[in-house]
């Protein structure tokens, strides 16, 4: 390196670990405390003297103490990443550095530990076996939506005769929950609306209503969930006493134009027609997306790639910290997330790993064959978004480029897609039911 810096030593520690050492001379040691002394003499005002004009000595013997620090991370960082440019080093992360406190009397020893970009080999990456689920469109999901559209209208109107209730009957009625430990929070409402076949309430509940009348008094045994939300009910035995007070019958919605004029449809006809679009667009892309995770995982497995682990570490609380915030937002309290996290921990290590050596083998395949994202791709992208959310171009091209870790995440994604398309034309792909993929949807 250049002679302010020497006997820059690399040494290998563990796996992609690297230690750097080097020696900043005396002199160089020296020059550096008087930058910073008289960077403190123009900005101090001592007693005794006008700010900027206390002499350099008497700086020097009240600030050294305060400024070695400073001097430190300075020569230690300016050293150090001269020392990986002129060694060619790939950095992963930031250096860990180790040095003591810096004299102007003597040389300052510096050494740093660190993780470098692992060597990517593509060893396969043409004729990939890879399953794909086939398109499979029925009108079940058609017929639930047309249907769900519907019960937005639905009304319900009191039953005169004297019947009991039935499945898709509206019931109105009070009740008060209770265990061995007596009445508990949330158990108990006067006049709750339950509609039969909901499945709102937990197991058991409904089926004690149904066939019961206006009037009628009853109690009823049920069990909570094992993974009920409340802890302190969860696995527990509990009676509710019930008093059914009205039964109303259920009057079908109708479609209308209210209806067709969200979707931007005339009659039932075209919207039937627009929800199968629809899914089927949604199927496509589930499809796709799942399939292109199973791809990068094949090639991972094809051409495994050496793992930094501080990117497996950070990788990993990515996932655990998604896996968290979701599990909280489905009503799981913090112990069985807890259990969650103890079960799938080797899952979490595993995806973070593939996650990784995956964005290593795009980056290595795009190099190679020259799939990078260039302006012109970024335009498109642009244009694709200002369509899909109506949006000004000019507008989403500044959110993207004024903020350089989302233009970087952007320009990442449309790399990976031109990857996977590569790949995909590479693969031997195989179309099996999507009763094989089960367990993915």
């Amino acid at each position: 390196m250049s002679n302010r810096f020497e006997n820059v030593r690399v040494e290998k520690t563990t796996g992609l670990g690297r230690k750097l050492s080097f020696d900043v001379p005396q002199t160089v040691v020296a020059e550096t405390f008087n930058l910073y002394f008289q960077d403190v003499q123009k900005q101090v005002a001592l007693k005794g003297f006008r700010k900027g004009k206390a002499p350099i000595n008497v700086i020097r013997q009240m600030y050294t103490d305060s400024v070695k620090e400073d001097v430190a991370k300075h020569l230690a960082r300016t050293g150090f990443y001269k020392a990986v440019e002129e060694q060619k080093l790939e950095l992963i992360g930031s250096p860990e550095f180790h040095f003591e406190d810096p004299s102007e009397g003597k040389d300052f020893t510096v050494s740093a530990q660190f993780e470098v970009r692992p060597e990517v080999k593509l060893k396969k990456f043409e004729g990939l076996s890879v399953k794909k689920e086939k398109l499979e469109v029925d009108n079940k999901f058609m017929d639930q939506t047309i249907q769900q559209l519907r019960s937005y209208k639905d009304t319900f109107e009191d039953v005169l005769e004297d019947r009991a209730a039935v499945e898709g009957d509206q019931v109105i009625l009070d009740f008060e929950g209770s265990t061995s430990e007596g009445l508990f929070e949330g158990g108990s409402s006067k006049d709750f609306k339950l509609k039969l076949g909901s499945k709102m309430m937990i197991p058991g509940f409904e089926d004690g209503v149904l066939g019961m009348k206006v009037g009628q008094e009853k109690t009823i045994t049920v069990k909570f969930p094992t993974d009920y939300g409340a802890g302190n009910l969860a696995g527990k035995d509990a009676q509710f006493k019930i008093n059914l007070n009205k039964i109303q019958k259920l009057i079908p919605g109708e479609l209308g134009e209210e209806i067709f004029k969200i979707y931007e449809v005339t009659d039932e006809s075209e919207l039937r027609a627009k929800i199968n679009e629809t899914q089927e667009k949604q199927e496509r892309k589930r499809i796709q997306d799942q399939f292109q995770d199973r791809l990068l995982k094949t090639l991972v497995r094809e051409n495994p790639v050496d793992v930094p682990v501080s990117l497996l570490e950070d990788q990993k609380k990515l996932l655990i910290d998604d896996f968290v915030e979701r599990m909280k937002k489905e009503g799981l309290l913090a112990d069985q997330i807890e259990d969650y996290l103890k079960k799938w921990d080797s899952e979490f290590q595993k995806t973070a790993s593939e996650m990784i050596q995956g964005s290593f083998l795009v980056d290595a395949l795009a190099e190679k064959f020259s799939l990078g994202c260039g302006p012109e791709d970024l335009d498109k992208k642009y244009q694709e978004y200002s369509e899909q959310v109506k949006m000004p171009l000019e507008k989403v091209r500044a959110h993207h480029e004024e903020d350089q870790k989302r233009l970087q995440r952007l320009a990442y994604l449309i790399t990976e897609q031109k990857v996977i398309s590569f790949l995909e034309s590479k693969s031997k792909v195989q179309e099996v039911p999507g009763s094989e993929f089960k367990d993915e949807k």
